[in-house]
């Protein structure tokens, strides 16, 4: 299987501080007996995106990730004999977060997903799920109130910024328009050879910004360097 065009490791957004070496988990290995039947479930059943997939030698290297975080796994096949094939299925848990754990069970069950315990609540709260990967290695699913209200927040933040940055857009939008017309009035009523030099030092300036063509032509047919040459001229 070949990498997709839009495979990339997770971004994260570095410290400002580099004092302190810059360091994050880069992906956690799990060894499975099936490369294919392991990326069928982690990618067609619980929709999680192929992020690399490589030959390297003579087997491959595959690197599965969640839609949401940086977190990410990399699935290695192991043959019997191999002293990491007794490891299958012995990997310590791995836990994932959701913000619905009900619609994340209901969601993969649909999809052929068994799961070993349907969700329910423990005695620290909030939600959990339980469940098994082809190998039998173990997986959790957990739903926090604290991380819910967080991405509530997040979300609200992340809308309003949107839509301050299209309404500024916008505004730019309208002041490009604006200038665009007061350049071609002005390129309109003067005549590069009369035009006062301040009108014409903003009728210039006007149409720097709104235009990217070192050639850009007035009414009367000059060129931008024949008509800036004129209109420069000194008079006596």
């Amino acid at each position: 299987m070949s990498n997709p065009a839009t495979a990339q490791w997770p971004r994260t957004i570095p410290r400002l501080d580099s004092q302190d070496p810059y360091l994050r988990i880069l992906f956690i290995t799990i060894f499975v007996r099936d490369l294919e039947r392991s990326i069928q479930f982690y990618v067609g059943q619980l929709g999680f995106n192929l992020l690399f997939d490589s030959r390297v030698g003579t087997g491959r290297f595959v690197v599965v990730g969640p839609p949401d975080g940086s977190a990410t796994l990399s699935l290695a096949e192991v043959t019997p004999g191999a002293k990491e094939y007794e490891s299958i299925g012995r990997s310590p848990t791995i836990v994932f977060l959701s913000e619905n754990v009900v619609a994340k069970y209901e969601q993969w069950r649909d999809r052929g997903v068994h799961f070993s315990e349907p969700p329910h609540k423990p005695v620290w709260g909030g939600l959990y799920a339980s469940l098994e990967d082809p190998d039998g290695n173990s997986l959790k699913l957990v739903e926090s109130d604290d991380l819910s209200r967080n991405l509530d927040r997040e979300r609200k933040s992340l809308a309003e910024k949107i839509a301050q940055e299209r309404h500024q857009l916008r505004n730019w939008s309208s002041l490009n328009r604006y200038r665009r017309d007061c350049s071609r009035k002005y390129f309109r009523n003067w005549s590069p050879l009369n035009m006062p030099a301040p009108a014409y030092r903003l009728a210039k300036w006007e149409a720097t910004i709104t235009t990217s063509s070192v050639l850009a032509r007035n009414d009367s047919g000059l060129s931008w360097e024949t008509f800036r040459e004129r209109a420069c001229r000194p008079r006596c």
